[in-house]
């Protein structure tokens, strides 16, 4: 079941599928006892009105499909969502009160939450003007949306609300604040942390700093005996700790590791190292090669002068993961135009080596005409 121009739909293969035979199908066409929202061609169904169906046989596909009215809201929904990109990113980054990410499950939730009232956002929109524009009231549009999103609700595992004035408060919360309202308050709750004053920070950092180089249980346990008799909240996972040594890291590293340790590891001025994937990151540089071409111009006084000393410029888009240079383009001088020439060269080489076009954050800022 599908909507079509608004109207429920179901198509010619399921209508035949055991609900009415071949013969008697193309007798209802004939005599007009059926309505054809859409004329099937190659590739593409034919769909019949649904309310237009006798009742005979509309309790003949209810009872073989189900409710069209649930199935063609599921499609719909369905055929609309999109995985959020910069919702993955945003929660795949999100750091906890306490230092710590959303484990994966939660960050797939909330990412299909995010994309879903995305879709909720745009379905509001049309069919609320689509109501007033009709002279309708949109009282129920809300109710509406609740009941497609519960429908969907056990298929998707998305946890949005049931109920439609709750629905409504998440969506508006979601439109202000963003990808932060998605976030259980369980998780916001600043009762969750476990070094919640500077005392309790202190003792964390001095057994950071410890020169005899204590590792995280130790430090787990040493700190847990101080919390006893401080009526403290204890640890209970070594990586608590883990987490608190690399967010102080550059506090307690040369304490434990010396001053020139640090100095090697830590105060560099400059710390890279190759990507291990493709098109994670790219990089760009443009030189004159060393190849002497003669060109001829007219000078101030008109008179035509031939130099022997042009070199051409050439931009290269490179790959630093494998050193592949995946684009280029070759001008007289560096200029945004041929800057913009070598990374559209990069974006339709890897349409040639993948399928497909693909491009990452730095090729995202660039605007091509």
């Amino acid at each position: 079941m599908e909507y079509y121009n608004n109207i429920i739909c179901i198509s010619h293969a399921e209508l035949i599928n055991g609900i009415v035979t071949p013969v008697n199908y193309k007798n209802m066409i004939r005599r007009n006892k059926i309505k054809i929202a859409r004329r099937g061609c190659y590739a593409t169904p034919a769909l019949i009105e649904y309310d237009s169906l006798p009742g005979t046989i509309k309790e003949a596909v209810v009872m073989k499909y189900g409710d069209p009215t649930d199935l063609a809201r599921k499609y719909t929904i369905k055929s609309l969502l999109n995985t959020d990109a910069r919702a993955v990113d945003y929660f795949a980054a999100y750091t906890l009160a306490d230092n710590r990410k959303l484990p994966p499950e939660v960050q797939r939730e909330y990412v299909l939450n995010a994309s879903l009232l995305n879709v909720l956002g745009n379905m509001i929109n049309e069919r609320t003007a689509k109501r007033k524009a009709l002279g309708g009231n949109t009282r129920n549009v809300w109710k509406g949306m609740a009941q497609e999103l519960a429908s969907i609700k056990t298929e998707t595992g998305h946890s949005l609300p049931e109920n439609h004035r709750a629905l409504q408060r998440k969506f508006k919360d979601y439109k202000d604040n963003g990808y932060k309202a998605i976030v259980s308050g369980k998780w916001l709750n600043n009762n969750s942390k476990i070094v919640k004053d500077i005392q309790q920070e202190a003792v964390i950092r001095q057994l950071l700093r410890k020169h005899n180089k204590l590792d995280n249980e130790q430090i787990k346990d040493l700190y847990n005996i101080i919390a006893e008799n401080c009526n403290w909240k204890q640890i209970t996972k070594a990586a608590t700790i883990g987490n608190y040594r690399e967010k102080w890291k550059i506090d307690t590293f040369s304490a434990q590791n010396g001053v020139n340790a640090f100095d090697n590891n830590i105060a560099m001025t400059v710390k890279r190292r190759m990507p291990v994937f493709p098109l994670y990151y790219l990089t760009m540089d443009g030189w004159d090669a060393e190849l002497l071409y003669q060109k001829t111009a007219v000078n101030d006084k008109g008179h035509n002068i031939t130099t022997y000393f042009n070199r051409p410029c050439i931009v290269i888009v490179l790959d630093p993961s494998v050193k592949y240079p995946l684009g280029y383009a070759i001008g007289t001088n560096e200029t945004p135009e041929l800057i913009k020439e070598a990374l559209r060269n990069a974006i339709l080489h890897t349409e040639e080596l993948f399928g497909k076009m693909y491009k990452n954050s730095v090729l995202k800022k660039t605007k091509f005409i």
